[in-house]
């Protein structure tokens, strides 16, 4: 069992990917666009599959259990746990992939 995303572990589904925290979302698009494609498909998929609705949590909705995507980082900061889970970064194109997932459960 992963321990990345503190107190959803249990309750998420975890998809890792290929790239580095300190990237900027244009180097996300140039480095990982492979990366980026596949995990806005799979976030479609487990959408339609897990009834998981494609949009970015905010902080009050990761604690209280809401349904949708968040972060290593993010369920980190939310939970006040001692670690280092910077993960993907404050760089990572959200919106741009959240964007190519929409536009996958559409196609399906």
């Amino acid at each position: 069992m992963p321990w990345g995303a503190p107190y959803a572990t249990t309750d998420g589904v975890h998809i890792e990917q290929f790239g580095f925290a300190n990237w900027n979302a244009a180097r996300w698009k140039k480095g990982a666009a492979g990366t980026l494609d596949r995990t806005a498909w799979l976030v479609a998929f487990l959408s339609g599959k897990l009834a998981i609705p494609i949009q970015r949590l905010s902080d009050a909705q990761v604690k209280s259990g809401g349904k949708g995507v968040t972060t290593h980082a993010q369920c980190t900061r939310v939970f006040r746990v001692a670690g280092s889970h910077t993960d993907p970064g404050t760089g990572y194109p959200f919106s741009y992939v959240l964007g190519l997932a929409k536009k996958w459960a559409k196609a399906a």
